[in-house]
């Protein structure tokens, strides 16, 4: 994980959460950089990032945090980590068997504010040499140590076991760069100080981008119902001439890998999104605390395949394949011809809800208790991402860290 830089010249608050099928505390977990872990009754680990750790744009430093989960049945059954840092919105963070070294980003800062991607190497890799391919057709100034870069060039990167680098684009757009790696790392991205919906300057928002070997050609979207206004989409694609269909109707093609298609979901939208060849999708949004929000949709092919629990007071939809029973759930709605249903689940207690489903994930909001003010908003999907789209050129054992 990342902890983001802040102008705070103090420390960093920074907490998780593990999300698991059943509801069974943390007893066996380590944090590499010798933080001390405390957790509170509700399961939730709290730890302090000093300023020496703090992420500085345009330079590498020794400040990733390695959350080590050591207990066999919550490793079986984890579901998410949420990662909250200081009192930004928190974030789904994967585990390092789903990291890749090959990625591209989803940045949003199209009103004000700045464009942001974060990199971190994993424990013991050794140096990894890292490729970052700016895009081409938009104005780019992005410094690294003492140079800048512009639209097209290339950042040669290279990181030792537990540094992180934070790369920053004021009045410029990071979505649609590649990055290409010589180990696997993980990659955060979006913006900071931008207007989203509401006409509001937000915080910073983030969220952590998927290798390209785990993105997907078929998703169900489902808006917050926080805003009016409803949520944007951003959909980046894997290779070049893909085509996108929303809801079986409007038809897109992406001529580039470095093009994108924005668009909007309207209050209460349940959409459903396939396209040719892969892409990845983010869903951006202000929440009910009016912060910004990034997230990343998980496509169906990254559905669960067993049972599991949610987590307590979340109230959202399940997604589920359309041969499951919901004769006792109310209000199903047939999404066209995806061949899912969307189905309304409430869990307001702090008892884990059972939803007996097997090929589904879930879009939700969460109370959290003692803060009512604060809603968080997330996709559930598989913990560990699979390989679930369809080669189109041969890959290489190992990431060619040369230009697309």
């Amino acid at each position: 994980m990342v902890p983001f830089a802040t102008n705070n010249n103090g420390n960093v608050k920074v907490s998780f959460e593990v999300q698991t099928h059943y509801s069974v505390p943390l007893s066996e977990l380590s944090v590499n950089i010798g933080q001390r872990l405390e957790p509170d009754q509700n399961g939730v680990y709290q730890f302090d990032v000093e300023p020496d750790y703090h992420l500085i744009p345009g330079n590498v430093t020794q400040s990733a945090v390695y959350i080590n989960i050591e207990d066999d049945d919550i490793q079986q059954n984890l579901i998410a980590l949420r990662l909250r840092i200081d009192d930004l919105e928190p974030v789904t963070i994967y585990p390092i068997e789903s990291l890749g070294n090959e990625y591209r980003v989803i940045t949003y800062c199209q009103i004000l504010g700045s464009c942001f991607l974060a990199l971190s190497t994993v424990p013991n890799t050794g140096p990894v040499r890292v490729n970052v391919t700016l895009p081409t057709e938009n104005s780019m100034k992005v410094q690294y140590h003492n140079a800048f870069y512009s639209e097209g060039q290339q950042i040669q990167i290279q990181l030792l076991d537990n540094e992180a680098l934070l790369l920053e684009c004021k009045q410029c757009d990071f979505t649609g760069t590649l990055i290409k790696s010589s180990e696997k790392i993980a990659v955060f991205a979006g913006g900071i100080d931008t207007i989203v919906r509401r006409g509001d300057v937000e915080s910073t928002f983030l969220a952590q981008m998927t290798p390209v070997h785990t993105w997907g050609k078929d998703f169900i979207l489902v808006d917050s119902n926080i805003d009016d206004m409803g949520d944007m989409i951003r959909i980046v694609p894997r290779y070049r001439e893909t085509v996108v269909k929303v809801s079986g109707q409007t038809t897109t093609r992406i001529n580039s890998t470095e093009h994108y298609i924005q668009g909007a979901l309207n209050r209460g939208d349940i959409v459903h999104v396939t396209a040719n060849k892969p892409i990845m999708i983010c869903q951006i949004l202000t929440t009910g605390s009016k912060q910004g929000l990034m997230l990343n949709v998980p496509p169906t092919e990254q559905y669960f395949e067993y049972n599991f629990n949610t987590h307590c007071r979340y109230n959202g939809f399940a997604i589920i394949s359309g041969d499951e029973d919901v004769t006792n759930h109310s209000e199903p709605r047939i999404i066209g011809n995806s061949g899912y249903i969307a189905t309304k689940v409430d869990s307001n207690s702090c008892q884990s809800l059972n939803l007996v489903y097997k090929h589904v994930t879930i879009f939700g909001q969460r109370d959290h208790a003692g803060t009512p003010y604060i809603k968080d908003t997330l996709y559930f999907s598989q913990p560990f991402l699979r390989i679930s789209s369809q080669r189109y050129s041969r890959k290489p054992e190992r990431a060619d860290l040369r230009n697309n």
